[in-house]
């Protein structure tokens, strides 16, 4: 009762702060731009944008919105009841991901990039999104202000992003296949109708995403009890 609660709650705030208008602006945008594009491009260009935006744009508007409750002394108040730290950031990864699954629905349907396997494209959204989230509040915990989040953000999150080098043709390695993006890219790739995955193939891409969606709640956990409720440095 209180998960389901505090995700109201976020889902509430993320609509007065703006998230939802600002995520049809910018899915109407790339519908136009995606819709420019050869059609032998607009798949995978589709693919890459789902991954993008929906999923990976969660991570600043979480840390504004982490920052602006620290700053507001919301989080206190949260703790002095009973709500625990996991199921706050739990919430935070069940409220975005939400907004992710809807815009990438969109983004797709928009395009016309009709998913082929829409719960294979899903799972890589959903998974993907909550990882990144997860990710968010723990580097939120630690880097306290707008600067140091989007600045140490950025570094912190590259490792996180690199395999869409990979995917868009730049480089090859096998290292990279084992990153939280290959398996999320795979996923919503063929769920729009790329590359073919095996069964095995995709049992392998939803259990490498949800090993570093379990690490990165592990991690977001650890930390914002040490730096946010404890004030620990």
């Amino acid at each position: 009762m209180r998960l389901a609660s505090c995700v109201r709650h976020d889902v509430r705030l993320q609509w007065r702060a703006g998230f939802y208008a600002v995520y049809a602006v910018l899915v109407a945008v790339y519908v136009l731009v995606l819709g420019g594009l050869a059609p032998d491009l607009q798949r995978s260009a589709t693919a890459l944008m789902i991954y993008i935006d929906p999923s990976v744009l969660g991570f600043f508007f979480l840390g504004g919105l982490m920052l602006f409750e620290r700053g507001d002394g919301a989080l206190d108040a949260l703790f002095v009841g009973p709500l625990r730290a996991g199921e706050y950031i739990a919430a935070k990864g069940i409220s975005l991901t939400l907004l992710a699954l809807l815009s990438s629905l969109a983004l797709a349907i928009g395009a016309g990039v009709v998913p082929t396997s829409a719960p294979l494209m899903l799972t890589g959204v959903a998974l993907t999104s909550l990882m990144i989230t997860f990710f968010a509040v723990a580097i939120g915990s630690r880097l306290t202000t707008v600067n140091r989040y989007f600045f140490g953000g950025a570094l912190l999150s590259l490792p996180l992003i690199a395999p869409i080098v990979e995917f868009v043709g730049l480089v090859s390695h096998p290292l990279l296949a084992w990153l939280p993006a290959a398996p999320g890219l795979a996923l919503i790739d063929a769920g729009l109708g790329g590359a073919p995955l095996a069964p095995l193939e995709v049992l392998g891409a939803v259990v490498l995403l949800l090993a570093w969606t379990c690490a990165a709640f592990l991690l977001a956990l650890r930390w914002f009890e040490r730096f946010v409720i404890g004030g620990g440095r």
